[in-house]
C-alpha cells in the first residue's frame, strides 16, 4: 500500500509518499497523485519514507517525467533513501 500525503505551498504542491512503489495500485496510486496537480509550477516529491521501488515504479517515474515536462512543470524527488539511491544509480536514472 502507498500512502501520499500533500501540503500546497502557493505554486508548489509538495507530495509525502510512504510504503512501496510496486506494480498495481501503488503505481496508480503514484500516477493519479502527481496528475492531481496539472496547476502546479513546481512538484515535489518526497521519497523518504519509501522503502522499494520496482520496475513498474520506475516507469512510471518516467513517464510522469515527460507528463511534467510537457506542461513545464518543474519535477523534483527528494530524500530518497538509500536503497533507493542505489536502484536510481544501478539504472542511470540519477542523472536524469
Amino acid at each position: 500500500m502507498l500512502k501520499v500525503d500533500v501540503e500546497k505551498l502557493s505554486d508548489t504542491a509538495v507530495l509525502y509518499f510512504q510504503g512501496h512503489i510496486v506494480v498495481g495500485a501503488e503505481t496508480a496510486t503514484l500516477r493519479k497523485a502527481v496528475f492531481s496537480h496539472p496547476d502546479a509550477r513546481i512538484l515535489i516529491l518526497d521519497f523518504s519514507r519509501v522503502d522499494l521501488i520496482d520496475a513498474a515504479g520506475l516507469g512510471v517515474l518516467v513517464e510522469l517525467r515527460a507528463w511534467t515536462q510537457m506542461r513545464g512543470i518543474k519535477l523534483r524527488l527528494e530524500n530518497p533513501k538509500r536503497r533507493v539511491q542505489d536502484l536510481f544509480a544501478l539504472t542511470c536514472l540519477d542523472s536524469v
